[in-house]
């Protein structure tokens, strides 16, 4: 059915498409709230992501994410919320601010569950891979990252195919500019590292995509697959730099005087990673490469 929906819709002239996916979705607006229509809420989801029914991300905060569909008593409520996220996550194309507000009521709702964790992070960076930490922050999805992995993910694979995936949407350079907002690297609260796994699975497990290399006083983030694609990461600047502790739970005093470590950003986060990853330890100077 969807491949002929889509192939119809195509035929169609622009008014025409339009109007069928406006009428997607007010049929999926205008369903009473009784348990025999999750049925019908489902078909009309499937065909909404087989023609691009983007005025759908309208109506499924409202009507599945915490109306009817999505109380505790009704029938095929997780499946058909499961159903919702997963079609807001097909409908997150680059720049769809209704997208991302979509994405947002869900992840907030009540029946946001740790097993959908993984894409809706990756949903938010298809929309804006420039915002990961935006996006990590969220209401809620950090949390529900940590019981995700903790739950489905004992051995790692599941971490590091979701961080290679982040990494394939937003790229090295969104990356590197987010690794200094990550609360793995600036968090002043003990405890409050939700985003080590990603780091970690990026740069220090076996099969990391990443590595850091030292050279002469400059750091890199480089692909070990093509090497010389390289991003410097001292020539970006903090946003945290003036307003937040430099080390791990401690002063700024630590490392030194503020104004004198955002002239070298580079040594400021290999201070954070060393201090995150004792095994894995590197001093900036000479020259030297993560694992």
């Amino acid at each position: 059915m969807p491949s002929g929906l889509r192939k119809f819709a195509d035929g169609l002239n622009a008014v025409r498409r339009d109007n069928l996916k406006q009428a997607v979705a007010q049929a999926l607006s205008s369903l009473e709230p009784q348990e025999r229509f999750v049925a019908v809420a489902e078909q009309l989801l499937a065909i909404a992501v087989a023609i691009s029914a983007y005025p759908v991300l309208k109506v499924l905060a409202p009507k599945i994410g915490g109306g009817f569909f999505g109380q505790p008593d009704a029938e095929g409520r997780d499946s058909l919320f499961a159903m919702a996220l997963y079609s807001a996550a097909r409908l997150a194309t680059p720049g769809r601010e209704d997208a991302e507000h979509c994405l947002k009521e869900l992840i907030e709702s009540k029946n946001f569950k740790p097993a959908h964790a993984s894409t809706a992070l990756l949903a938010l960076c298809q929309v804006d891979p420039e915002g990961l930490f935006k996006h990590l922050s969220v209401f809620g999805l950090r949390e529900k990252l940590a019981e995700q992995f903790a739950t489905y993910d004992p051995d790692g694979a599941v971490r590091s195919q979701v961080a290679q995936d982040i990494l394939a949407v937003i790229g090295i350079g969104n990356l590197a500019d987010a690794l200094y907002e990550l609360d793995a690297l600036n968090s002043s609260v003990s405890g409050a590292r939700y985003d080590d796994w990603l780091v970690e699975a990026l740069l220090f497990t076996p099969n990391a995509p990443l590595r850091l290399v030292g050279e002469n006083g400059k750091m890199k983030l480089c692909p070990r697959t093509t090497p010389t694609d390289c991003v410097v990461l001292d020539r970006r600047s903090p946003p945290i730099m003036t307003s937040r502790p430099v080390g791990i739970n401690e002063p700024p005093t630590t490392y030194g005087d503020l104004a004198e470590i955002s002239k070298d950003p580079s040594r400021e986060i290999t201070e954070r990673m060393s201090r995150l990853f004792p095994a894995n330890k590197t001093r900036f100077s000479g020259t030297w490469a993560s694992p």
